[in-house]
């Protein structure tokens, strides 16, 4: 199949989330407010001296990055799955001579166009401020995104065949924030955790989708570690695929067995 139809696909969910506004800018007054509530809690926590050698302009940095990776890396598609399983609609699209999954990833990426620009412009900043080994850094910063994006996708989709039997998906949305928030240290550095912690959190997949990017944009990682947590994106995202892939097909089976 070429690339022609996945191109329909993102043009016309770009312009139905365009045409949306409102939910933006109500999601952007969201994440505001989220992020001024964050910036007293470390306001305060400051005045009493410094944090782990943090000082207060980089984790005010940090906060406002957050803000601009968490939507970038929620998978909304996981409710999008839900919808069309509930609505039976999903025999239309398994049934469509395509991808599946190119077809939820390219609505994916129209879904977030907006957000992906404002990384992108934070992305050349930070490639014009940088001074030693740029290429080879700007390489592995932008490869480090692009891979742990994949792999959040690949996770939704994962997560997203938890829609076959259960009947609503409301409480995934916060769990997932939470894991992120807390796991993923969308609230704070994960390096502020104990060392004990902090030594297996690193592990887990929820890194890449926050702490990671975040401490890549502030250009606050070095070498082996940015090229660590590459290995470790693409050992999840080879996980997460075979993982979907067979209990896809399992999830499958059963919800055609229904249907008939």
């Amino acid at each position: 199949m070429s690339m022609g139809k996945y191109i329909e696909i993102f043009k016309v969910n770009l312009k139905r989330s365009l045409m949306y506004r409102a939910n933006f800018n109500m999601g952007l007054v969201g994440r505001i407010i989220e992020g001024l509530t964050l910036f007293y809690v470390w306001k305060s926590v400051y005045m009493a001296g410094s944090v782990k050698g943090y000082s207060f302009m980089t984790m005010v940095s940090y906060i406002i990055l957050s803000m601009v990776i968490a939507p970038i890396f929620f998978p909304r598609h996981i409710f999008k799955i839900g919808d069309l399983v509930k609505t039976g609609k999903l025999s239309q699209y398994i049934l469509k001579p395509y991808s599946f999954m190119g077809d939820i990833f390219a609505a994916e990426l129209a879904n977030k166009v907006v957000d992906g620009v404002i990384l992108s412009i934070i992305v050349i900043l930070n490639y014009a401020m940088m001074t030693d080994d740029t290429e080879t850094y700007f390489f592995l910063s932008v490869a480090s995104l692009v891979i742990n994006f994949l792999c959040m996708f690949v996770f939704g989709m994962l997560v997203g065949n938890i829609v076959f039997y259960l009947t609503d998906t409301w409480p995934l949305k916060p769990l997932y924030n939470a894991l992120i928030m807390l796991a993923g240290g969308g609230y704070f550095p994960l390096d502020l955790l104990p060392k004990g912690v902090y030594n297996v959190v690193r592990f887990s997949p929820f890194p890449l989708f926050s702490y990671v990017n975040i401490k890549n944009l502030q250009g606050n990682i070095g070498f082996d570690e940015i090229i660590f947590y590459i290995n470790l994106s693409l050992f999840y995202l080879v996980l997460f695929l075979v993982l979907h892939q067979i209990i896809w097909n399992i999830s499958l089976k059963r919800y055609e067995e229904v249907l008939s």
